[in-house]
């Protein structure tokens, strides 16, 4: 390959990730629109993005043919850069919810039974999602008020129902786990 086409290839990479880029922030975007949670003049401010940092196993509640729940606490970072001063705000919140499990069990022989399959069906109970604030990183100027600002915002955002959304919509990521 010679150096032009590695540098179309990269090129259209770099492309693609920015593409990708613009439509995760219109993703933010409309749903801290829809929550009601955020102010035209903080939408304005701030680039927002949010982001599944880790998950814990599952603590399952199945019946005998595999459906029930499965309850998961994971923490989640909710991310504010300022567009002026570029300074970022990362608010780590420990998250648990509870997730629809769906799935079938053969029993096979009668004295080595194969080992079952479960999937998340993708729904929280009842819309459901309990959220701590854990830990506040700040890459910029400290501020204590407007940092209260936008955990104030951001505890909004989770009443409104919309974090319950940014997590079904994520299951799979969030999770690790198949949604069927």
């Amino acid at each position: 390959m010679d150096i032009v086409q590695k540098f179309i290839k990269a090129s259209l990479k770099e492309a693609n990730r920015l593409e990708q880029y613009k439509k995760d922030q219109a993703y933010y975007r409309n749903l801290f629109i829809k929550s009601g949670a955020i102010s035209e003049e903080d939408l304005a401010k701030y680039i927002i993005s949010i982001e599944a940092a880790e998950c814990g196993e599952p603590d399952w509640d199945l019946d005998l043919d595999y459906s029930g729940s499965a309850k998961f606490d994971s923490k989640i970072t909710f991310n504010f850069r300022d567009r002026t001063t570029k300074a970022l705000y990362k608010f780590v919140y420990n998250v648990s919810f509870t997730v629809g499990v769906d799935g079938w069990y053969s029993p096979g022989d009668y004295w080595d039974p194969p080992e079952g399959e479960e999937w998340l069906t993708g729904d929280i109970y009842n819309g459901e999602v309990e959220a701590d604030i854990l830990d506040v990183k700040v890459d910029g100027p400290s501020n204590g008020e407007l940092e209260d600002h936008l955990a104030d915002i951001i505890e909004d955002f989770a009443n409104s129902g919309m974090l319950a959304q940014y997590i079904n919509d994520n299951l799979e990521d969030i999770t690790g786990y198949e949604v069927k």
